[in-house]
C-alpha cells in the first residue's frame, strides 16, 4: 500500500474508550474473530448477550477494574483492546487482548491499539501486564515483543482448535 494510503488511513481512524454506540460493531468484530476459530474469542454473541454483558462492564469500569478501547474508521469498528485487573493481592496486574478484524490487519491498528492501553494503564498506576497467546499466532507475539513484553510461561496444549491443540503462551511486562 503507497504511503499516502497509509497516512490517510491513519488521519480518519480513532480509537475511543467503549461507548454504548459501540456495542454492535463491537459484538460484529468479535463475532468475525470467534468464526476464525484459532483465536480466543470462544464463543460467538448475539447482540442481546453484548447489551448484558456490557452493563457488567460498565460497573467494573467504574471501579477501575476493566476497560475497552475500539478502532473506529468511517463508523466500523475494525480493532478492539481490552485490559482486566487482576483481584486481591495481584491487583497490580492487569490481562490485556486485543483483536483487529481480518481484513484491516497488517495496517498497525494492533500496535496502535496496544500503545493506547499501555498509556492509560502506566497512568493508572498498573505494575504488570500480562498477556495469553495461542503459539501459531506469530503477529500476535511479535507485537507484544514489539512492546517488550518477555514469555514467561506455557500451557502445553492449552487451547484446542479444530480437535488440534495448541500450546497457550504468556507474555508479561512490566510498567
Amino acid at each position: 500500500m503507497p504511503f499516502y494510503n497509509s497516512f490517510w488511513c491513519l488521519l480518519i481512524m480513532k480509537i475511543e474508550e467503549l461507548k454504548f454506540k459501540h456495542l454492535s460493531g463491537l459484538n460484529e468484530l468479535l463475532n468475525s474473530i470467534a468464526a476464525e476459530d484459532v483465536w480466543t474469542v470462544n464463543k460467538r454473541k448475539t447482540l442481546k448477550e453484548r447489551i448484558k454483558w456490557f452493563e457488567n462492564y460498565k460497573a467494573e469500569r467504574r471501579k477501575g477494574n476493566h476497560v475497552v478501547f475500539v478502532c473506529v474508521e468511517q463508523n466500523k469498528i475494525i480493532g478492539s483492546t481490552s485490559a482486566i485487573r487482576q483481584e486481591g493481592k495481584r491487583n497490580h496486574v492487569w490481562e490485556i487482548g486485543y483483536q483487529v478484524k481480518k481484513e484491516y490487519r497488517r495496517r498497525g491498528i494492533g500496535s496502535l491499539l496496544v500503545k493506547t492501553l499501555i498509556e492509560f494503564l502506566r497512568k493508572r498506576d498498573a505494575k504488570q501486564l500480562i498477556a495469553w497467546v495461542v503459539e501459531t499466532n506469530k503477529a500476535s507475539i511479535n507485537l507484544l515483543k514489539k512492546f517488550n513484553f518477555e514469555k514467561v510461561g506455557k500451557i502445553r496444549n492449552g487451547v484446542r482448535s479444530n480437535n488440534r491443540y495448541y500450546d497457550y503462551l504468556l507474555f508479561q511486562k512490566e510498567i
